[in-house]
């Protein structure tokens, strides 16, 4: 779960899986024992934004923004006014070089994206595109969604050619009933192939819809030969939310749905046919950017188990280590003479180990459900 408007996410580099998320204006990746795989940074005068950073193969896709001067007494703003320009940037994970860029207001030539086509009302800084997903495709394009303009595109980064535009006021799908969104999060082509494979394929966004009445998950299935969007499913909170900023929508693999509620403090699963099978509330005042979920993280830290005592309570952790089942308790007289006097299955981030007396020394123990010694701690 992402917390805050920035990325956290799973991925998969050179064959293992890896955390990616947002430090500052830079990415970061992990290995499964949490050392830095790599930092990238944008170019200058690029700023990574942290909505967003796939990656494919040895490169990683990130959403970025820049300030660019623009006249905008055409549109009804200052004529030294900013706009905050939104792209997305290709980088080499491992050297961290630029690859290529595709940005909506292309100030060097003709705009990708026209400033009219924005919903944001215009200012003195002015942001109208707001790139927030970035999904790169098997055959080189690229899917993007941009919240001010209610659309998503399917671009081709070499040509800067629009291949086609969900959604908006330049959209080139008429929408089904009820297929329609607005102010849209985390959009995703479900197909393998990604729009070059047949004409008919899934993609599923957050449609945050915060002006007309309450968000929703939805799948749409675009039929690119006709041009046409129809809705699949929608999957909307009980009671329903008004959800300003942020969201995610997530099929599945037994086909349910997952729907993080962004700015309102829930995410909730769904059965195929809309039943709301799950309903978690975050504590008071947290909100979360994207939920996710993975069933094949397993973290493996490389620093050890952590141990402290409290009167006659030992209390032990590892943050990050996911297969830990149980905890013992070695204790003794001191450091060299120790032995288990205690142990006790994990209950959430630390577990609190009652011991019958007090001893000299302690060091806790982490063991995986088959038995197995995960780490030790230092003596304490």
């Amino acid at each position: 779960l992402g917390a805050g408007g920035t990325e956290f996410e799973q991925e998969t580099y050179h064959g293992k899986p890896v955390l990616v998320f947002s430090r500052g204006r830079t990415m970061v990746v992990k290995n499964e024992h949490y050392r830095t795989v790599a930092i990238v940074k944008a170019e200058h005068p690029w700023l990574i934004d942290g909505h967003d950073a796939q990656i494919i193969g040895d490169d990683m896709w990130v959403t970025v923004i820049r300030q660019v001067g623009v006249n905008l007494t055409s549109y009804g703003g200052p004529a030294d006014g900013l706009v905050l320009d939104s792209g997305v940037q290709e980088y080499q994970v491992k050297t961290g070089r630029l690859l290529q860029t595709w940005d909506a207001l292309n100030p060097a030539g003709t705009p990708n994206v026209a400033l009219s086509a924005s919903e944001q009302r215009v200012s003195s800084f002015w942001d109208p595109y707001h790139v927030n997903s970035v999904q790169p495709l098997a055959d080189g394009r690229v899917l993007i969604s941009m919240r001010n303009t209610w659309s998503v595109y399917l671009v081709n980064p070499v040509t800067d050619r629009t291949v086609w535009t969900l959604g908006g006021k330049q959209s080139t799908f008429t929408f089904g009933r009820g297929a329609k969104f607005s102010w849209q999060h985390d959009a995703v082509l479900t197909h393998p192939g990604g729009g070059g494979m047949g004409s008919r394929v899934k993609l599923t966004l957050f449609d945050d819809n915060s002006r007309q009445g309450s968000a929703k998950g939805m799948v749409l299935r675009l039929n690119t030969a006709t041009d046409r969007a129809k809705l699949v499913d929608a999957y909307g909170h009980q009671p329903p939310l008004h959800v300003a900023v942020m969201g995610s929508m997530q099929l599945l693999p037994h086909s349910n749905a997952l729907v993080g509620w962004g700015a309102a403090p829930y995410f909730s699963e769904y059965s195929q046919s809309g039943r709301q099978l799950l309903d978690v509330k975050w504590p008071s005042g947290d909100t979360s950017y994207r939920a996710l979920f993975t069933n094949t993280w397993v973290g493996r830290p490389y620093y050890p188990p952590r141990g402290a005592v409290r009167g006659e309570t030992v209390y032990a952790s590892w943050n990050g280590a996911t297969e830990v089942a149980k905890w013992q308790v070695l204790a003794g007289a001191n450091g060299k003479h120790l032995k288990v006097v205690a142990s006790k299955s994990r209950g959430g981030f630390e577990t609190a180990i009652p011991l019958a007396r007090r001893y000299g020394s302690y060091e806790v123990r982490a063991l995986s459900a088959a038995g197995r010694i995960l780490g030790s701690s230092k003596g304490f």
